[in-house]
């Protein structure tokens, strides 16, 4: 390996991603198997065979697992697994590779449905620590609190700004125009895209979430844009399916006088973008200053463009998508914004993952190598020799990829 670059055909370079997304879905089946064997030797209690008196000692003493990958195993088998209780990872689960299955594992089962194979291990990170934060928010705003009578005027003014002159909408509708009013590009796109004209749900989809997977948060909601839907979780209630054509309806509802192609955003917000305060439920809540609210004087917005740009016919009327509930009673209250001093996130002692490292590649093949080892010395204890062909497969594979890395890693060093 000496470092260039190598040229590869498109068929190559799909044929590379099956043969990763495989050995990813593999070494997920792998720790699916190991957690059932894992589970089968505890409940039989069968280390005493060995002398040993508890199962993460004798895990540590004949393979070097620690009780943390012990419970790991474990618990990604009960999860996960055919009826909970097997060494067959279920279907709906083959596309996840391990990683993504251990992030998870943290999740309310109820909260699976937010998770798709496309996302990020950084997105089921996200959605983790929004349920951690919001549990947070929850219990403070539940405590009494007779000093804060002066600080309802700071608290809502975030909220008059945010969205002038907009009709009220459901709670779990608000995130919508926050979302767009922290994407300029994305809702000039969408409201000049030959696909909004056409009513082209796909094709609108495309322009708002292009990677197939996305989160996106605001104050007291967590929502995961995917492929097929969308899903909405107002904390503490379980996450609410939402179809993009819905969407798309309830957001030209939202918007309904002042969808003007490029201009959208401008009659809408202004001008200015609001900066979002990172890592903090409620960081979608703009700093100062925030987007000035409209004159009490001004005309509305619609009809205010220049003259010589004319609005398409597909603009001044949204198209119709499906139906929608947008306008409701005013009085629900919005969740208070937390401070801005943040507190740094606790990790807690009985979390099952690992803290998150710097990726490294070689780390990580090593990892899977060392995973696939293990479970195929429980198989040889085992006498199950059934799946060992595979893992041996597995490991050559893996070993081919360690040492090409490794090589690599030593001419450039």
């Amino acid at each position: 390996m000496d470092g260039k670059y190598v040229q590869m055909t498109i068929n190559d370079w799909l044929a590379l991603k099956g043969q990763l997304e495989a050995e990813l879905r593999g070494a997920a089946a792998g720790f699916v198997r190991i957690g059932y064997l894992l589970r089968k030797i505890d409940e039989t209690e069968g280390y005493k065979n060995d002398g040993s008196k508890s199962l993460a000692e004798w895990a540590k003493d004949n393979y070097g697992l620690s009780a943390t990958a012990v419970s790991r195993f474990m618990a990604i088998n009960k999860k996960y697994s055919i009826d909970g209780y097997s060494d067959q990872l279920r279907l709906e689960y083959a596309q996840y590779g391990s990683a993504k299955l251990s992030e998870m594992l943290a999740l309310p089962d109820s909260d699976l449905e937010m998770v798709s194979p496309e996302m990020k291990r950084e997105d089921i990170r996200e959605i983790k620590k929004f349920n951690k934060e919001a549990a947070k928010e929850e219990a403070k705003a539940e405590e009494p609190a007779a000093d804060q009578r002066e600080e309802p005027h700071e608290e809502q003014a975030p909220q008059a700004a945010a969205a002038p002159e907009l009709p009220d909408v459901l709670l779990e509708h608000k995130w919508i125009i926050e979302f767009f009013r922290e994407n300029k590009d994305i809702m000039n796109a969408l409201y000049s895209s030959k696909a909004y004209a056409e009513g082209n749900v796909d094709g609108m989809k495309e322009i708002v979430n292009p990677s197939g997977a996305r989160t996106y948060r605001h104050r007291m909601t967590m929502v995961s844009m995917m492929d097929a839907r969308i899903m909405v979780k107002v904390f503490p209630k379980s996450p609410a399916p939402m179809s993009w054509g819905g969407f798309f309806q309830i957001a030209a509802d939202i918007f309904e006088g002042k969808i003007d192609g490029k201009n959208t955003y401008r009659n809408v917000f202004g001008e200015e973008i609001p900066k979002r305060e990172p890592d903090r439920l409620g960081s979608n809540v703009p700093k100062q200053p925030t987007v000035p609210p409209m004159p009490k004087n001004a005309e509305p917005a619609v009809g205010k463009t220049e003259p010589e740009t004319p609005i398409a016919p597909a603009q001044k009327e949204p198209p119709t998508i499906g139906n929608s509930n947008v306008k409701t009673d005013s009085a629900i209250a919005e969740v208070p914004a937390p401070e801005p001093a943040e507190e740094p996130e606790q990790v807690e002692i009985e979390e099952i993952l690992p803290a998150p490292e710097e990726p490294d590649p070689l780390r990580d093949l090593k990892d899977r190598f060392t995973a696939e080892m293990n479970s195929l010395r429980v198989m040889l204890d085992c006498d199950n020799f059934s799946g060992m062909a595979q893992t041996i497969k597995r490991l050559e594979h893996l070993r081919i990829k360690m040492a090409g890395m490794a090589a690599s890693k030593w001419s450039e060093d």
